[in-house]
């Protein structure tokens, strides 16, 4: 007959090697638990953005109709919305062309890819009244493209379950767009009842550890190389200057402000410890986009930590585009010592290199802004090209503490409905007239000035070998899986080698700010 304690000392031997077996299975295949030297890094990560999926999507639908049915009757000229989507169109994206998009990747980069950077826009735009978009479908359809996520890139259908009942796959980091939020653009401060929302809906891609961070504000990290890179969510809706629920990142209180204090504690931890970060979010650091104090805010920090950051990943603006973002400095000195002479090199460095030198925000959805043959709208160039297409179709947050420029509020676009319909459409159906407002009406047809404005704007960067180099950032802006213009993704080859070896030594001095 055994004792109790006999079988006590039977069964906890066993108890405690079937424990380790099992920690030492997660710790070999959870991405969460694995350290650097496990992994097998392949050199290659995925930005994908503005998916804007529309299960309202009729193929061989009008145009004028969003996509969404309405009947073609002239069937001599016909301008029907295409399986994959419509490119140039106010048509959001066809679920096929979703799955087509995640069949693809799963073929051919499922297992090339260390990770995958997801910059949010995850639900079709307002833009139908005859179907209105609710808080519901907006969730539903991060859902949907959340599971998309879960099922192309998990090691198998049906795996066992991790801890915190998460299925194992690469780091998967989304970020909030302005789309996957209801109503769209406008967030009040965490926690809410949003935030908890799209948490539930997120939680298999958010680490526990961020929790916390998530709930209360919208923004956290993912180690996707444990202890040497780290990619960083932000919330750019708090910086956003069409979110009318905040103001800015000057009041101690506001979400912004202390997400903007968050950022800088977390990147001089990073810096201690010797991680390389890559910054994400949905809207790009524009002066036209971000309230001024927030704008700065993050040009500051990028400046500062520009040994640390090794890239800036947006969407938002549905097309492809890099722009410079630079330190407020008087950089007269490097004129005499550089070739260039252009008359565009301007001392105002903050101005001209932050890309948003240029006109105002179009509405992408708005006719006007597909309108540039009027005056106002002739002086094309890259930043006219980029707006008229991109995303944003808000206006600005102009609260008594926070005033953008007096530049940012003026709208070219205002006059501009006179010329609508100076074309020969009259006597034309309805499909014709949609083929007159893609073609006519589209930047496109001003391609070759906008190629000499972006030469013009480029051709003046500081030369790096006079140190300028450290005095600013580049801002990269992801094409969009919507087909604004042709469907897009990017795989992004990286050096691992950055990762591995840190040249930066840390300083105890770093810790100081300099705010002034």
């Amino acid at each position: 007959m055994i004792s109790s304690k006999e079988c006590v000392s039977l069964i906890l031997p066993t108890f405690i090697l079937i424990f380790f077996l099992y920690f030492t299975f997660q710790t070999i295949h959870d991405p969460y638990l694995n350290t650097s030297k496990k992994l097998s890094l392949h050199g290659n990560f995925l930005h994908i953005t503005d998916f804007h999926p529309d299960p309202h999507y009729i193929a061989n639908s009008t145009l004028k109709s969003k996509c969404h049915g309405g009947r073609i009757k002239n069937r001599k000229n016909p301008i029907p919305s295409g399986t994959w989507g419509s490119s140039a169109s106010k048509c959001d994206t066809p679920v096929s062309l979703i799955n087509a998009t995640f069949k693809w990747l799963e073929e051919n980069w499922k297992d090339k890819l260390d990770f995958i950077i997801w910059t949010g826009d995850n639900s079709r735009h307002d833009n139908d009244d005859h179907i209105p978009r609710s808080a519901e479908e907006v969730y539903e359809l991060n859902k949907m493209i959340a599971n998309k996520f879960l099922e192309t890139f998990s090691n198998s259908k049906g795996i066992p379950r991790t801890r915190r009942n998460k299925p194992r796959f690469i780091p998967i980091v989304p970020s909030i767009g302005n789309n996957d939020i209801h109503p769209n653009n406008i967030l009040s401060p965490g926690p809410n009842n949003v935030l908890s929302t799209l948490h539930s809906i997120w939680e298999p891609f958010i680490p526990e550890s961020q929790r916390k961070s998530f709930l209360y504000g919208g923004y956290f990290y993912t180690e996707v190389i444990p202890k040497k890179l780290m990619v960083i969510s932000l919330n750019t809706m708090y910086f956003y200057n069409a979110n009318s629920a905040v103001n800015g990142c000057k009041s101690p209180e506001q979400p912004g402000t202390i997400e903007m204090k968050w950022l800088k504690d977390l990147l001089k931890k990073a810096r201690k410890l010797g991680i390389k970060v890559y910054l994400t979010g949905h809207v790009a650091p524009r002066k036209k986009q971000y309230v001024k104090s927030c704008y700065i805010e993050y040009k500051k920090i990028s400046i500062k930590y520009h040994d640390l950051i090794l890239g800036h990943y947006y969407g938002h603006s549905n097309m492809d585009h890099f722009f410079f973002m630079g330190a407020n400095k008087d950089l007269s000195k490097f004129r005499n010592e550089s070739s260039l002479t252009t008359t565009n090199y301007s001392d105002d460095y903050d101005d001209y290199y932050d890309d948003d030198y240029y006109s105002e925000d179009y509405d992408y959805y708005s006719e006007d802004s597909m309108d540039i043959n009027s005056e106002d709208s002739m002086d094309i160039n890259s930043e006219d090209f980029m707006d008229a297409f991109s995303d944003d179709s808000s206006t600005e947050n102009n609260s008594p503490t926070e005033n953008n420029s007096p530049t940012e509020n003026n709208s070219s676009t205002e006059n501009n409905s006179s010329t609508e319909n100076n074309s020969s459409t009259e006597n034309n159906s309805v499909e014709n007239e949609d083929l007159e407002k893609v073609t006519s009406k589209s930047p496109v047809k001003k391609i070759n000035k906008y190629l000499r404005k972006l030469y013009n704007h480029y051709r003046s960067v500081p030369p790096l070998t006079k140190g300028v180099g450290k005095e600013y950032v580049v801002i990269h802006i992801n094409p969009s899986v919507i087909p604004v213009f042709y469907p897009a993704l990017r795989i992004f080859k990286y050096n691992t080698t950055e990762v591995e070896n840190s040249e930066y030594e840390y300083n105890d001095d770093d810790d100081d700010d300099d705010d002034d």
